[in-house]
């Protein structure tokens, strides 16, 4: 993981799609490939961005844990 979030924080500057070259060790690439269904380091740097970037939203709903105001009624919500 700590190498997928080497990557992200190298690419995160870019938020289009563009050609970039960076140093990737290959070990690892090459164990990702053989472990996943992943076949390209295309695949591989793409996801790896995406999965950065979910944890990173899910980081950030968990810290308005108790910040909101709920003043809805659940129960009749549910019924609706």
């Amino acid at each position: 993981m700590k190498f997928l979030c080497k990557i992200f924080v190298i690419l995160s500057v870019y938020l289009f799609a563009m050609r970039t070259n960076i140093e990737i060790d290959e070990k690892l690439m090459d164990a990702i490939i053989h472990k996943t269904s992943l076949k390209t380091k295309k695949e591989i740097v793409h996801a790896a961005l995406e999965e950065f970037l979910q944890k990173l939203k899910r980081e950030e709903l968990a810290s308005m844990a108790g910040k909101i105001d709920w003043t809805a009624d659940l129960e009749e919500m549910r019924r609706d």
